[in-house]
Order: structure tokens, then sequence, then C-alpha cells
């Protein structure tokens, strides 16, 4: 999924054996440093500027387009999990445990995301490409 949105997804290396924490082995995902400011900072930074905003909430709509269209949700869009470039024109995404994919059809999921960006009545089994839709709005 990363490489048909590299402009949206950081790239990342998953461990299964990633840290271990009181004699227990948990899996890990490493990533390189992505450019942008977390979306919070973006807008407490821009609240002025109506053509920014605008921008970036037209670059937010966007991404949930070709996130839906490549079957995926990223599950918890937040405002310290999506980067924003300066101009508002881009965005790019970070945190990737509750992404959903086309492969986890059925589960559960593994996290419900930042509870003011989420649907009061979500419980993990919305599970599904729609997950971000009313993040996206929020």
């Amino acid at each position: 999924v990363v490489r048909r949105l590299p402009d949206l997804l950081v790239p990342y290396r998953f461990a299964e054996r990633g840290i271990r924490v009181a004699g227990r082995w948990y899996p890990t995902l490493a990533m390189p440093w992505a450019d942008g400011t977390p979306l919070g900072r973006w807008v407490e930074t821009h609240r002025e500027d109506p053509q920014r905003l605008r921008r970036c909430a037209g670059a937010l709509g966007a991404a949930l387009a070709r996130l839906e269209e490549a079957g995926v949700a990223h599950g918890d869009w937040q405002h310290d999990n999506i980067l924003v470039a300066d101009d508002g024109a881009s965005v790019r995404f970070v945190d990737y445990d509750g992404m959903y994919l086309p492969e986890l059809v059925g589960y559960a999921a593994p996290e419900l995301g930042h509870p003011n960006y989420q649907h009061p009545a979500r419980t993990s089994a919305h599970y599904d490409v729609g997950l971000d839709r009313f993040s996206c709005l929020v």
C-alpha cells in the first residue's frame, strides 16, 4: 500500500519482535523522519489564513478519496497523526497501528482512534475502508 501512495504514507519496516517489555516481545514499525507540521500545530499557525485552511481541507478530502480508492483506511486521523506541508497543499499520515487493509476484512479494529475525531458510536466492529470519513469531516 505504501508503494502505491508514497506521497501519503511514509515507508516503514515492520519487526515482529521489535521491543521486549517485561520478558514479552511486541511488534514495532520503524520509519524515516517525515517532513511536515502536525495538523494541530499547523492549524494554530495558519488559523488566520482562510486560503491555506481551504487548501488543507481540500488536501485532506483528496487524501481520503485516494486512501479509499486504494481500499485502505488510516483508522486514527487526528492532530498528531497528520503532517501538513507549509502551504497546506499536501498531507502525510503517520502512526499506522489502527490502519485497515483489505487483508484484514472480518477482523475487529485493533484500536478506536482518538475519541475527539471518531463518531461517538464507533466500536471495534467498525473496521473497513470507510473508517476515516467521520474523522475527515471533523
